[in-house]
């Protein structure tokens, strides 16, 4: 109750009231119906999610592939019903289906690149501020406030998964697993060996 509470605080700007909304989704687990609680059991949800996080998309994988697989099967009755050939409907049910994910992976990929370009300028300037006596935790929430996105998106997730209770290891090694960078993790164990 009492995260729930700190969650649904309405100050900050609106990409921390984003980015809090996101935790407490993920905190609460989504209320899930019959059907979609079958589809989020599968192997392949968890891959989509993943990359669902990495693209930066607040969709949940199981909604997400139950409304595809939805309308490709719409589409291919409609194909079917409009006396198209059977070939063609199925190209055209796929074609439906896969393009959303395409789109997807491609903004994934975009991101991820912005995101390790920008990681030379997080480094110099967390050394800075650790140098002029912050705290790690005060030059994450520096670096979320400083820097654009999506580097800014991802230290502001660390920053408030550690206010809200979680160790400051255990919100950049969750980071390092949702971006999943050689790059940040590298970045993430100098900071774990440092702290240690």
């Amino acid at each position: 109750k009492k995260v729930v509470d700190r969650l649904s605080e309405t100050r900050g700007t609106a990409k921390e009231r984003q980015i809090k909304e996101s935790l407490l989704r993920k905190r609460s687990g989504e209320i899930r119906g019959g059907l979609e609680q079958v589809v989020s059991g599968l192997q392949v949800v968890s891959k989509l999610q993943h990359v669902l996080d990495q693209a930066d998309v607040s969709w949940s994988a199981s909604r997400l592939l139950m409304n595809l697989t939805g309308i490709s099967l719409l589409v291919f009755v409609g194909a079917v019903f409009a006396q198209v050939h059977f070939l063609t409907a199925l190209a055209c049910s796929a074609g439906v289906g896969g393009l959303p994910l395409l789109w997807l992976i491609r903004k994934r990929k975009k991101r991820v690149r912005k995101l390790v370009e920008q990681l030379p300028d997080v480094f110099e300037l967390m050394s800075q501020a650790l140098r002029a006596g912050h705290s790690l935790a005060s030059a994450i929430q520096l670096v979320s406030q400083q820097m654009p996105d999506p580097i800014s998106g991802e230290f502001a997730r660390v920053f408030h998964e550690q206010n809200l209770g979680l160790k400051v290891e255990e919100a950049l090694l969750n980071m390092a697993q949702r971006v999943d960078q050689m790059d940040v993790r590298f970045f993430v164990t100098a900071v774990l060996i440092q702290r240690q």
